[in-house]
């Protein structure tokens, strides 16, 4: 596999996929504007594949449906499994990390006491498919799947994370 200069810094996701008859593996990895590898940068996944967790495929960047690559929507940890009742459908759970969206106004977040340094960005959980083989993941429901409880503790940047 070639070696990715700034991939594996976050969860990654590895499980035996019956409809390929091998293993697949997501990754984060971050590329500039230009797609090339950079760090700090935008966030994307890719996947490889294995049959013996040995010798792995080239990592192939995953697209989004009508989208393309979506800068407005970092994907910052995730994990990815099997649909029980349809093992050719992987099913991710992502956190959706949004830079620069402030979830409370500086005067706010001073009056309960939130960190300002929290308070730059904000994140909540999304729901996402893939088929297998497919470099394509399936984003249809563009709202929040997992949605930060009431009050300013929850919405703090790289908060709801996916496990």
């Amino acid at each position: 596999m070639t070696r990715l200069p700034n991939a594996f810094d976050s969860l990654i996701s590895v499980f035996w996929s019956t409809a390929e008859n091998r293993y697949v593996f997501f990754s984060r990895y971050m590329v500039d504007a230009q797609g090339k590898p950079s760090r700090p940068g935008f966030r994307l996944i890719f996947r490889s594949a294995s049959a013996d967790l040995i010798r792995w495929t080239e990592p192939a960047l995953m697209s989004y449906t009508r989208t393309g690559f979506t800068p407005s929507a970092q994907l910052y940890t995730h994990m990815a499994e099997t649909y029980s009742r349809g093992p050719h459908i992987y099913v991710f759970f992502f956190t959706r990390f949004m830079e620069d969206r402030q979830a409370f106004p500086d005067s706010e977040a001073r009056r309960v006491g939130l960190r300002q340094e929290l308070n730059r960005d904000c994140s909540d959980g999304v729901f996402m498919t893939a088929r297998a083989e497919s470099t394509r993941i399936d984003w249809i429901f563009r709202e929040a799947y997992i949605r930060p409880d009431p009050g300013w503790k929850n919405w703090g940047t790289r908060s709801n994370i996916a496990l």
